[in-house]
């Protein structure tokens, strides 16, 4: 039996439901732009420490619980130019989540002009998965040719890889 009171909560509910949402959404927006702001700041640091330039495009983030606590942190694959020549390198940088707040924990190099192009996909299960694309010796070193995959964990405070694709060279 449908009773007066459960109508008016019904009605209630219906009412709150959008409101809801949008503090919900508001919240999640709000991380995300914290999260954003810390991932660009350190971004800024490292611009000044290799005297080059990161450009946003050539940028990935990925999120995904690396140290299984439960919570989703970050990966970040940028690519960082040098001001005085055409070198670049690629590196990976993961950000763990402390109190709601993204902080960085390593970086490492993954890839770059004559070594690898790497292309950040996933975390899955704590690893950092990658598509890469590794030199042959008559390669260009505008064009790497071999297609592998490698994947990375986090151990303590560092960065170890877990596979490497095998060359055919």
């Amino acid at each position: 039996m449908v009773t007066r009171g459960k109508v008016v909560r019904v009605i209630i509910a219906f009412l709150l439901a959008p409101a809801l949402i949008c503090v919900c959404s508001s919240a999640a927006t709000s991380q995300s732009s914290r999260d954003l702001a810390a991932i660009k700041r350190f971004i800024k640091n490292q611009e000044a420490k290799h005297s080059g330039r990161a450009y946003e495009d050539y940028q990935s983030i990925v999120t995904g619980d690396l140290n299984h606590d439960g919570v989703n942190d970050a990966a970040v694959l940028y690519t960082m130019e040098a001001l005085d020549s055409n070198n670049y390198v690629q590196y990976l940088a993961v950000f763990i989540r402390r109190s709601g707040r993204l902080v960085r924990v390593t970086s490492e190099a993954v890839g770059g002009k004559n070594y690898r192009a790497a292309d950040l996909k996933r975390i899955t299960n704590g690893l950092i998965f990658f598509d890469t694309l590794d030199y042959k010796d008559k390669d260009a070193s505008c064009c790497p040719s071999i297609k592998g995959q490698t994947k990375y964990s986090l151990v303590g405070r560092k960065l170890k890889e877990v596979e490497r694709p095998l060359k055919d060279r």
